[in-house]
């Protein structure tokens, strides 16, 4: 017996009625009706199962359902019901639902979306065939590589889906980060984001295409993930709109804004908001007007200045870390200590000013240091004088920690 519509069901005048709905839409397919009774001789080769719910109760339906869906994974299950508990059996398998009184264009129908999702299960099959023998798969948690992921953005940043999505970088903070809560959170992640989400492995880190996504709906999945990793295991997230812009860039906006949310301790952050406000406030043209300008700061003072303290304190701070990062919205220096957190903070405000701000925790003193810099005032000379105002009260406060 080589059926492959198959209907299961007790009530013997009703499925005779059923058969005689429809014709076989293929020449090599076959129809055969069982009783549930007789189902473990069913044959192998079924591709879609009809049940008439209304012969069982609810006890015997949901064990058939059981048996079905472990017996036939590659099956398509669509229950003629008029039950409303239709979640509960999706949840178990079935792929679709009708109702008893239809006409035979409705099960025709039925049953066309149900062989041509079959045909795309199987090309998917044949792709990860192919995917999964050239190095595009991460070997231990069976996710994209970031390299792939990487190269195929080349053609997936054409796809309109993709340029309305969010893209993110995942980790785990560096208190409750290990071999074993990174492979966990790579389970979480192919569990509960969606099938249509994009996801890669890199080094202890998850780089994530959110499709058609928002940033606010971006931050409810990262938040929904920080949630069941539960409260031992704290989430950090970068998040960035991904647009028309080119892999390097939206990757280096989402590890920028995945920087600040370390440093200030968040589960997610995205600087592209505060972007989007200053330019909706002080408008486009003249946040262009003073962009160049600010590049060449950023470049040319910001960065190196940076660098050159990063060096210096953290050869000199004993049990100190040291994180600083500079971009075109935000840079900022951080001192992090056991008992206290140190940082110096640069915003572009989109026209010819900088907001500095210099700010403790975990210290009662000194207090929070506030001003504005025009930009063609900012030199080596002027942010060397405020990041050594940073690390000698970051001493001062080691003191009396």
């Amino acid at each position: 017996m080589n059926a492959k519509l198959i209907l299961i069901g007790e009530d013997k005048d009703y499925l005779k009625e059923f058969q005689s709905k429809f014709k076989l839409l293929r020449m090599n397919d076959t129809f055969e009706i069982f009783q549930i009774a007789d189902v473990k001789s069913m044959p192998k080769s079924a591709e879609i199962i009809f049940i008439n719910c209304a012969d069982y109760n609810d006890d015997s339906l949901s064990k058939l359902t059981d048996k079905l869906t472990q017996n036939y994974p590659e099956a398509k299950i669509i229950q003629i019901t008029e039950n409303s508990d239709i979640l509960y059996y999706y949840k178990k398998g079935v792929y679709d639902f009708i109702p008893p009184e239809v006409s035979g264009a409705d099960y025709y129908i039925c049953i066309l979306n149900c062989l041509k999702y079959q045909r795309c299960q199987k090309v998917l099959a044949i792709n990860r065939s192919f995917i999964n023998t050239t190095n595009t798969i991460h070997y231990k948690t069976g996710l994209y590589t970031r390299k792939a992921l990487k190269d195929a953005f080349v053609e997936l940043g054409e796809k309109d889906f993709v340029k309305n999505g969010t893209f993110a970088i995942l980790t785990l903070d560096e208190t409750t980060k290990t071999k074993v809560s990174t492979n966990r959170l790579a389970g979480v992640l192919k569990k509960n984001l969606r099938t249509t989400d994009i996801i890669a492995a890199g080094i202890d880190k998850y780089y994530i295409i959110f499709c058609d996504t928002s940033i606010n709906n971006a931050k409810c999945a990262v938040q929904k993930i920080s949630d069941i990793m539960g409260s031992d295991f704290s989430i950090r997230a970068g998040l960035c709109s991904i647009g028309i812009d080119y892999y390097d860039s939206i990757e280096t906006r989402a590890r920028n804004s995945l920087k600040s949310a370390i440093v200030k301790n968040t589960t997610y952050d995205c600087l592209d908001e505060q972007l989007e406000l200053e330019n909706y406030n002080d408008g486009k043209h003249k946040f262009k007007l003073f962009q160049k300008s600010y590049d060449n700061k950023l470049n040319n003072v910001i960065k190196p200045v940076f660098f050159r303290f990063e060096k210096e304190y953290g050869s000199g701070l004993a049990d100190a870390q040291i994180v600083q990062y500079t971009n075109e919205i935000e840079s900022m220096f951080c001192i992090k200590g056991e008992k206290l957190q140190s940082e110096l903070i640069l915003q572009y405000n989109g026209i010819a000013k900088l907001d500095l701000t210099i700010s403790h925790s975990g210290l009662e003193t000194p207090e929070t240091t506030k001003i504005e810099i025009p930009l063609n005032k900012l030199n080596e000379k002027e942010l060397t004088k405020y990041l050594k105002q940073l690390g000698n009260e970051y001493k001062e406060g080691a003191k009396n920690a």
